[in-house]
């Protein structure tokens, strides 16, 4: 018996983006459920955050999940357990308006919202799974009541959690404000989504988001795991899928164009040595002549640089998540975010008038 647990999907990611939805269709489609069917896996547990945003859902990724998704997971006869995720639920002090709501009643799937669930496996499976939905002000007393029956040396707790001093990038800061570690102590292992960057602290392991959706997440491993019930060890599985691509233009500037690969790609050029710059234009040129999502080009060499009046600066779309991010870790209304939002973008906008008028 084998059981494959994936987390942090994030459909609906970059608001409903179609180049990010068909990478997750032809990741399903042609990487995951073919080596499911190949290794007979027929349970897969999803750790949470199937969705990306908590408040809406775009009718595109609605569509693809009810006419694509589902009659893929149930047409191959593969059960899917999905927690409950903070992205999968619209408020933060309850679970009990959730957009996994769309698979309640659908066959092979079943939804782990409200309380801590034993997920059925063979008697000769060497460890027992418990499946915890995301834990907040409301459900916090019950599902710790829970999660103390079900503690075990032979118990896996497996969920959605916020662990203080986890990494949600790789080099990002360490998480405060959530639960301490030795809460779960006396688990064999615990297993968690939420934070993207697979990661161990204890016998707590965070076993990485599927995609990489972002530059922050750029050249950390992403994948899924598979447990052997007979051996009771787990495998990792790397998703080699990737938009993002990344190239130094020192080491590229003498290849053909057409050996990158560019199209299709979220694409950043960084230049860390001194070059010319109509070589560079023409460079540039070739590759957005190749149809890449994007392409940005990042010099390291000075704060200020141009091709013909175009200014080359560094990559604000990378700063932009990291506010993003310190955003949403803040104690504070949707209202209130939105407005701080708001104003971190009137102010980066600002400076980024200002460097440029300083000769």
């Amino acid at each position: 018996m084998k059981i494959a647990f994936i987390t942090d999907t994030h459909l609906g990611v970059r608001n409903g983006s179609k180049v990010f939805r068909n990478l997750f269709r032809e990741y399903y489609r042609d990487t995951l459920i073919p080596y499911l069917l190949e290794h007979d896996i027929k349970q897969v547990v999803h750790l949470g955050d199937f969705w990306d945003d908590r408040t809406k859902l775009n009718l595109q990724d609605l569509d693809y999940v009810l006419n694509e998704f589902i009659p893929l997971i149930t047409e191959n006869d593969i059960t899917m357990y999905i927690v409950a995720g903070n992205h999968d639920c619209y408020f933060k002090s309850t679970n009990k308006i959730n957009s996994l709501s769309v698979f309640r009643g659908i066959d092979n799937f079943y939804i782990i919202e409200d309380d801590v669930f034993h997920l059925p496996v063979s008697e000769q499976c060497k460890h027992d799974f418990y499946l915890c939905p995301w834990i907040n002000d409301e459900n916090s007393e019950k599902i710790f009541e829970q999660i103390k029956d079900a503690q075990g040396t032979d118990s896996i707790l497996c969920g959605h959690f916020e662990i203080n001093g986890a990494l949600m990038y790789k080099n990002s800061i360490g998480a405060s404000g959530g639960i301490n570690k030795d809460k779960f102590k006396d688990f064999y292992k615990v297993m968690s989504g939420h934070f993207h960057h697979p990661s161990t602290y204890g016998n707590v392991e965070y076993i990485g988001a599927l995609f990489h959706y972002n530059w922050m997440d750029y050249g950390d491993w992403r994948g899924f795991l598979v447990y052997d019930g007979d051996s009771g060890e787990f495998e990792r599985i790397e998703n080699t899928r990737s938009l993002f691509k990344q190239y130094a233009y020192e080491q590229v500037r003498e290849q053909d164009v057409d050996q990158l690969k560019v199209e299709g790609k979220i694409v950043r050029l960084t230049i860390n040595e001194e070059y010319d710059k109509i070589e560079l234009k023409e460079f540039v040129n070739k590759m957005e002549s190749k149809n890449p999502v994007s392409l940005d080009v990042v010099d390291n060499t000075i704060v200020e640089s141009a091709i013909d009046g175009a200014q080359i600066e560094v990559d604000s779309k990378e700063l932009e998540e990291y506010f993003d991010i310190a955003v949403d870790a803040l104690e504070a209304d949707d209202d209130k975010k939105t407005a701080y939002r708001s104003l971190i973008k009137h102010l980066h906008e600002e400076a980024k008038l200002k460097q440029f008028e300083i000769e």
